[in-house]
């Protein structure tokens, strides 16, 4: 992570950049102050040929070689020291830089021209004045952190009043089983497995009765027959499909839209408010438009997550690949498929959002990270 970053889960984090601002300003206005005093705030004194050609000069490369110092050194967390400790840490590094800017004259052979009382102001001013800038920011990060936590706690309040009883009804349409074929099904076990003891989520996950790629329930633990077309697995509702193998290659749009419309009359039949469907791979295209409807009539989402096939599609123009994403969301799966989404498809989808192909395969790396995002964080789910 990069030094500057502050972006932290804990809260507000102190920047190095700043803390090294303070520290420059701080030390060139000590300078400047110890040099007037020396030399009694006399101009014309403080543009003498000796100021000139050696304390200015000397001093600009203890400058800079203090910078380059403290931009490699691990960084200091200002937000975590106690103020003894801000002090403590200012006094050495200001003897650094002192003990820099003297030794420049003896190198330069000219240790006859350094002047004790300009040195020891400077040392003295240094410390006062970093241990006041460094002491100040520390109370800035301290409010900040105190800001934080406050929103947190309030959100925290409000998300807890408003989801203690409510159950968000998630539908999962496109996986063919459950752990049982390929990087989808496995994807959607590992979310059931997740989130199997959640009270406020209920799963429904449509799977395929028969024909390549079918779900065994028998060879699933945990799997728990309830009749001929249905099963619970991890507490989640799941229902067998019947695909006619005569369709071929069509097997997948017929089971998808099957899908879709038993999904749409559960919804209805039990009046479910604001439930998520969410579509893997997104092979019915148009057809999936009256469904996205029905399921917004109840304040619903629709989540898509397309497969690769949008590369190929997107290639050939711009029609094909919007005729296959209605939905309010949607998670695409690597940059190609990225690049098609974002300028072909930004004018018609609410949201989208790049995921890596890793997060598929585990249902708490994917809802950790998808409800991260602002645009798509329902407390009732994550």
């Amino acid at each position: 992570m990069n030094n500057n970053e502050s972006v932290q889960t804990s809260g507000y984090r102190s920047k190095k950049s700043i803390l090294l601002l303070i520290d420059v300003i701080a030390i060139t206005l000590s300078f400047v102050l110890a040099l007037a005093i020396r030399f009694k705030f006399l101009v014309a004194a403080l543009g003498s040929y000796l100021v000139v050609t050696t304390y200015i000069p000397f001093f600009f490369v203890a400058l800079i070689a203090y910078v380059l110092l403290m931009t490699v050194m691990t960084e200091m967390r200002i937000d975590r020291l106690s103020k003894r400790e801000i002090m403590e840490t200012t006094i050495i590094q200001q003897i650094v830089l002192t003990a820099v800017y003297i030794a420049i004259f003896f190198m330069l052979h000219k240790a006859d021209a350094v002047s004790r009382i300009c040195v020891g102001l400077f040392f003295i001013f240094s410390v006062i004045f970093c241990g006041i800038g460094r002491t100040l920011y520390h109370g800035y990060c301290h409010r900040k952190n105190e800001e934080i936590k406050s929103i947190e706690m309030s959100a925290k309040g409000d998300v807890n009043d408003r989801t203690s009883d409510k159950v968000r009804h998630v539908y999962i349409v496109g996986s063919k089983s459950i752990g049982q074929y390929g990087g989808y099904e496995s994807f959607v076990m590992n979310l059931l497995q997740h989130h199997k003891d959640n009270k406020n989520i209920k799963y429904h996950v449509a799977c395929k009765a028969n024909g390549q790629g079918c779900m065994n329930i028998d060879s699933l633990l945990g799997a728990k027959r309830i009749n001929e077309n249905e099963f619970t697995y991890c507490n989640a509702q799941c229902f067998l499909i019947n695909i006619p193998e005569k369709l071929g290659a069509a097997q997948a749009i017929y089971y998808d839209l099957r899908a879709l419309r038993l999904c749409c009359e559960h919804i209805e039949r039990n009046h479910i408010e604001e439930p998520i469907v969410y579509i893997l791979a997104s092979r019915v295209g148009p057809f999936e438009r009256k469904f996205v409807k029905r399921i917004h009539n109840y304040g619903g989402q629709v989540w898509q997550n397309p497969d690769g096939a949008c590369e190929i599609m997107g290639s050939t123009g711009e029609k094909p690949v919007k005729s296959r994403l209605h939905g309010d969301s949607v998670f695409y799966p690597n940059s190609n498929t990225e690049y098609h989404i974002k300028n072909i498809c930004s004018g018609i989808l609410k949201r989208f959002c790049y995921m890596p192909m890793l997060l598929r395969q585990s249902g708490r790396a994917f809802f950790c990270w998808a409800f991260s995002k602002p645009l798509l964080y329902d407390p009732g789910i994550a």
